[in-house]
């Protein structure tokens, strides 16, 4: 496993990777090619066009929330977390639940057109309408030009990564979501997320050097709704990350940013906050309505540069429309970054 320069590497801390079964071909979910030496990553976190902000895109269409965001979105590819059910098809997966979401496709057009490339799908809501609403969303994605990572219509496709290539180095990304204990979980041959477990987690890994990845990020959905606090499962799951051989983890699912810290030298973004989210929100003094868009540099030596751009994300102050932060925002989020050295912009 390569570390960042700037990273002193632990001893002992390298990862045995497990020889795996798996199907072959292998084939990535999705592949983006770069003309230069290093690639340029763009990462976004929760991502969801519909609820409260529903009359307000019908009135001035899918684009209107990303007009002060979007031009954060240009790099060598782009992936944002879609928490969301996207069409019409299927019937509601749990009845009961206190939060159901489904947005119109058109949304995955405006990503798609504010220069996204490939969504995460492994999340709680993706699956909020069963495996037919999971299909309906993914043939939308692939109709808009987008990569989908993190779900699938079975276990194995559910784990493929992106593959983001460049004359100097690969790239590998492969979403995975805190096991939810239900349906939503894909199986061998049923659609549904890519769970966060230990199997899972290893096979990914294998899968994605396999396909000649240098460098093996996850993108992972977990933590407390709006909850600043990192749980003691995240870290444990950090940690099972890192010892599995992955080189960054950029975490989204707490709606809020949540700290960065080193796992034995690899820098784990433990919440990303939201991108563009159509609801409320429950933002409070403690856990305040503020994301990061995180760029990310890689060339052959590892990862080079880090960049978090804070953005404004409670709905009560921005009118769903997100922007780069005021001054308090963004020297909260410096002081979030500062344990992997991520420089921070902003107001």
């Amino acid at each position: 496993m390569r570390r960042a320069p700037w990273v002193l590497a632990i001893a002992g801390s390298a990862a045995v990777v497990f020889a795996l079964a798996w199907p072959s071909p292998v084939r990535p979910a999705a592949e983006v090619a770069a003309v230069s030496d290093t690639l340029s990553v763009v990462w976004a976190g929760d991502t969801m066009l519909a609820d409260a902000v529903l009359p307000l895109v019908e009135e001035h269409g899918y684009q209107w929330p990303l007009e002060f965001v979007s031009p954060l979105l240009d790099a060598d590819a782009v992936i944002v977390n879609v928490e969301t059910a996207i069409g019409t098809s299927g019937r509601q997966l749990r009845p009961n639940a206190l939060f159901t979401y489904r947005s119109d496709t058109a949304m995955l057009t405006a990503l798609a057109e504010a220069g996204v490339d490939t969504v995460g799908m492994a999340n709680n809501h993706s699956m909020d309408f069963g495996g037919e609403g999971l299909s309906e969303a993914m043939e939308a994605a692939h109709a808009a030009g987008l990569g989908v990572v993190g779900a699938g219509h079975d276990v194995e496709s559910a784990g493929r990564p992106l593959i983001v290539r460049s004359q100097g180095t690969t790239l590998a990304v492969v979403a995975f979501a805190k096991d939810y204990g239900d349906a939503r979980v894909a199986t061998p041959d049923g659609p549904g997320i890519n769970p966060l477990g230990r199997r899972e987690v290893d096979r990914s890994f294998a899968v994605a050097r396999s396909l000649g990845a240098d460098f093996v990020a996850a993108f992972v959905h977990w933590g407390e709704n709006y909850q600043v606090a990192v749980t003691s499962e995240q870290r444990e799951q950090a940690q099972m990350l890192v010892d599995a051989g992955f080189d960054l983890v950029v975490g989204h699912g707490a709606h809020v940013v949540q700290e960065a810290s080193l796992v034995h030298g690899v820098p784990v973004f433990y919440s990303l906050g939201n991108f563009v989210f159509g609801s409320p929100g429950r933002f409070e003094e403690g856990a305040p309505g503020t994301g990061i868009v995180l760029r990310t540099v890689i060339d052959g030596d590892g990862l080079v540069a880090m960049v978090a751009t804070c953005i404004a994300t409670d709905n009560d102050e921005v009118a769903f429309q997100p922007r780069p932060c005021d001054i308090d925002g963004t020297e909260q989020t410096r002081v979030q970054m500062a344990p992997v050295g991520a420089a921070v912009e902003g107001g």
